[in-house]
């Protein structure tokens, strides 16, 4: 319940609301948007999740838009009852914090079994400032999946029959990560790996080969989600940016503006995507319960046998995140970035924002604080209370102003969804909305250039007016596009306008910058009018609602000039 009230103080009641759709109609909320609607008006296909309306005639699916492929397809088998302006990532935000308040708990749980202690660990990692630095990407929030996989490598295995099932439910959720995205995945693929290296080689659970069906078991089930959901689908995967989209040596302390105490450390300009901040209250924790047990070290490891493939793992995804241009604040104190070229580069290139990757070590080093705490303080069940409330307290306070109480989650537009009243009458008259020049454009750069024509937050009205009237829409922003398809689209898309060929199935909207080419092109061919700030042009002879509507508005425009 802790993490749901959080998750609720931080995103706002409304956000949660699934009939409110107008704050995820900007930045990176809109393509889980548009790729939940443009899937759910869709038929059902193999693979799962295609949404062949949206970026038409290209199309895309569920997993190019970051909208959570498990969760909006369990949504689609609900849409013939759910209302029609719906979406399910506000509620998803707000699941995910009460799942790492869960998972968090039971992580403690596997050092103390007073249900107070597990509460307010449990709480602890919901106040993660790495999750808090997630909220603009919906479906990366469920950190609480890498949660999931330190709970099984520490929970207690006493037996074989133990292990099977403790391997079978990493298997589970493994596919459950495959489906949600695929950075999430990889990495807890690499931790359920460490888990089946301990029960094989440490605790002695599993034989060889029952280890190796394990290990090559699961990622074929990864790869069998992925191609269930369309992850190979001929999308360009390629992309530059690994050594840029990295995490700092400093990611553990350095604030990254999550911090109303103290300045963020000047770091390299991409490397937001690897923030890890601790917080002030971990940190305090850290110290105290740290310096403690080092002087306890000759009677007790610090770090216990059974947990050295954890750690290893930890220490693996760590490095791919430090990239191989490892940075301490501003400085490049090593680099391999020869080796890397001709090493692991494909997988560079694939996993471009490697600074996620530091995540499960995150998290590893905040379940190390609290069994630290908890195993300094085990005769002083009390005290421990007292310091974990202390930390928690701290956690909350140094939480800025402005990333409390939904404030980033306020629309910032009062047009969207909305725009003009004569939209409607276009429904069942067209077929597709095309933006002329169009914008496709995926995270890599890669698509339509997207000089001299709309913005992708410019083109979302569009894109969502074409959804309400059963309309396929050709702009978008997405995760990764098939580059050959969508330029060679663009470019017939081009010639057909010079040309002055329109399809009388479409309505055309032209940005300002080509509006007089595209009228002088199209004389006599297009019947335009002035919608929402736009020139919007039909084909002239086909009769509709809409197309008199647009006659009409042009008559008035001229009469008053």
């Amino acid at each position: 319940m802790a993490g749901l009230a959080w998750g609720t103080y931080l995103i706002g009641p409304s956000t949660i609301d699934p009939t409110s759709v107008s704050w995820m109609m900007r930045d990176d909320w809109a393509p889980p948007l548009f790729g939940w609607l443009y899937t759910r008006s869709a038929p059902w296909s193999l693979p799962l999740g295609q949404a062949p309306g949206y970026l038409h005639p290209i199309g895309t699916s569920l997993a190019y838009t970051d909208a959570t492929p498990w969760l909006s397809t369990f949504f689609k088998l609900l849409s013939p009852w759910l209302p029609t302006v719906f979406q399910v990532h506000g509620p998803w935000l707000a699941l995910c914090f009460a799942l790492q308040g869960f998972f968090g708990a039971r992580i403690a749980a596997c050092f103390t079994p007073r249900p107070l202690l597990q509460f307010l660990s449990g709480t602890l990692f919901v106040l993660s400032p790495a999750l808090n630095s997630r909220l603009s990407h919906v479906s990366l929030c469920a950190h609480w999946l890498v949660l999931v996989f330190l709970w099984l490598y520490l929970r207690p295995c006493p037996d074989a029959r133990t292990a099977t099932r403790t391997l079978g439910l990493a298997t589970f959720f493994i596919a459950l990560s495959a489906g949600v995205h695929v950075y999430l995945a990889a990495m807890n693929l690499i931790l359920a790996l460490s888990l089946t290296v301990r029960l094989w080689l440490l605790d002695e659970h599993l034989s060889a080969r029952r280890a190796g069906a394990w290990a090559t078991g699961m990622p074929a089930v990864a790869l069998g989600v992925m191609a269930l959901f369309g992850f190979f689908s001929g999308v360009t995967t390629e992309a530059f940016g690994y050594n840029s989209f990295s995490s700092n040596l400093l990611t553990f302390i350095d604030p990254a503006g999550l911090s109303r105490f103290l300045p963020a450390f000047p770091i390299g300009r991409r490397q937001f995507e690897g923030i890890a901040y601790l917080g002030l209250g971990v940190l305090g924790l850290g110290a105290l319960a740290g310096s403690a047990l080092v002087v306890r070290s000759k009677e007790e490891p610090l770090l216990p046998r059974h947990l050295w493939p954890l750690v290893a793992a930890c220490l693996l995804l760590a490095l791919f995140a430090f990239s191989a241009r490892i940075q301490l604040a501003q400085l490049t104190v090593f680099s391999y970035e020869r080796l890397y070229e001709v090493t692991f580069e494909p997988l560079g290139k694939i996993f471009r924002a490697s600074g996620r990757f530091i995540w499960p070590l995150h998290y590893a080093l905040m379940a190390g604080v609290v069994a630290a705490l908890l195993r300094l303080l085990r005769h002083h069940p009390r005290a421990a209370a007292g310091a974990l409330g202390l930390a928690l307290a701290i956690q909350v306070l140094e939480v800025p102003e402005e990333l409390r109480g939904g404030s980033r989650f306020e629309p910032q537009s009062s047009r969207i969804p909305g725009g003009s009243a004569l939209w409607s009458l276009a429904t069942g008259h067209y077929r597709h909305v095309v933006l002329y020049p169009t914008v496709m454009v995926d995270g890599t750069g890669h698509g339509c250039p997207p000089d001299h024509t709309f913005s992708t937050e410019e083109s979302l009205p569009f894109a969502w007016q074409a959804w309400l009237a059963g309309m396929t829409f050709n702009a978008g922003y997405v995760a990764r596009v098939n580059e050959q398809r969508t330029l060679a689209y663009c470019q017939e898309l081009e010639h057909d306008m010079r040309q002055g060929r329109l399809d009388p199935d479409t309505i055309y909207v032209v940005h300002a910058s080509v509006a007089a080419r595209f009228q002088e092109d199209t004389a006599d061919r297009a019947t335009c009018g002035s919608l929402d700030g736009v020139l919007v042009c039909v084909a002239v002879g086909r009769g509709s609602p809409f197309s008199e509507a647009l006659a009409r508005k042009e008559r008035a425009l001229h009469v008053l000039e």
